[in-house]
């Protein structure tokens, strides 16, 4: 009997409480770098000032982090005694929004305004849900791999005169990354760019994307898979570019499934196309169930994809 009790009490104090007992999350107040794992919450907006240089607002340099923005905003203003919001007049954009250089960090809820880059990512397992971006790039992921992006809404940041923004999402190397209702408007000025585009970068998912892409000359493409992307699902995509090419894959990039995809040109010059494979007969390419049109396409003469035989 003395062994049974001995046991129960034993377990009482070894096994952790569930009443309560959780940590609660730490507080950010100010823009810093997160050393160390665990929750975080941000209580009050952020403010990074330009004159801090092409810095970053919020790094995160340690695995297993959780940040929860909580509504606010990470910001950035021309200086404390002129506190304009960078990307208006006099006050450009500057710096990095969020830097997350560590494995396994999750980011929600909240908005990241005023910064040349709205999320840098050169890690894996990132996770960001729920954000809003008013930045000139708004995600830039370098050699990430096994990350999701949801619910994350683009606008351009730099409001100068012929500014040019974006792309919405950039993604370089890595790979078998997911990203579900994306969306925004990229260009602007009088540079051609891009809404989305993957380069040498494969298995990625590209989810229920909404984006625009306009410019004062030639734009897009809204989504480009170039420099040996494979392997690629691209799918329930709403596309709508201004005088260039819609959902444009490059020579060498194989394998690609390009899938249920609605895209609209307006392009009254020849050479630009709705959808566009440059791989000889698509190569190994499929594109299956799209809806595709330009809207001038009885100046141009031309169809609105190529080659037309095998985007169908």
């Amino acid at each position: 009997m003395l062994r049974v009790v001995t046991a129960a009490v034993v377990l009482f104090l070894i096994v952790p409480s569930t009443n309560g007992f959780a940590k609660p999350p730490i507080p950010l107040t100010d823009c810093e770098t997160i050393t160390q794992r665990g929750n975080y919450i941000l209580e009050n907006d952020l403010v990074f000032t330009s004159g801090m240089g092409n810095g970053s607002c919020l790094v995160i340099d340690s695995s297993h982090v959780n940040v929860d923005l909580n509504g606010q905003a990470i910001t950035c203003i021309y200086s404390p005694e002129l506190p304009i919001p960078c990307g208006e007049e006099f006050a450009p954009l500057a710096g990095i929004g969020i830097d997350i250089e560590a494995d396994h960090v999750s980011i929600a809820g909240g908005n990241v305004d005023g910064f040349t880059v709205g999320i840098f990512g050169e890690a894996d397992h990132i996770s960001a849900t729920g954000l809003s971006l008013t930045t000139g790039i708004g995600i830039v992921l370098d050699d990430a791999s096994h990350s999701s992006f949801t619910d994350i809404t683009y606008a351009g940041g730099d409001q100068q005169y012929h500014a040019s923004n974006g792309p919405v999402l950039s993604v370089s190397g890595g790979g078998h990354n997911s990203f579900t209702t994306v969306s925004g408007s990229s260009g602007g000025g009088f540079f051609e760019m891009p809404g989305i585009i993957v380069e040498n970068s494969s298995n990625n998912v590209i989810d229920g994307a909404n984006i625009d892409c306009t410019a004062e000359a030639a734009a897009g493409p809204g989504i480009l898979l170039t420099q040996d992307s494979d392997n690629n699902f691209v799918t329930n995509n709403n596309i709508f570019v201004l005088f260039g090419n819609g959902i444009e894959v490059d020579l060498n990039s194989d394998y690609n499934v390009i899938q249920n995809n609605t895209v609209e040109t307006e392009t009254t010059e020849p050479g630009f196309f709705a959808m566009l494979d440059q791989n000889p007969d698509c190569g190994s390419d499929v594109w299956t169930d799209n809806v595709f049109t330009n809207e001038f396409a009885f100046l141009t003469g031309q169809a609105s994809a190529s080659p037309v035989d095998c985007i169908h």
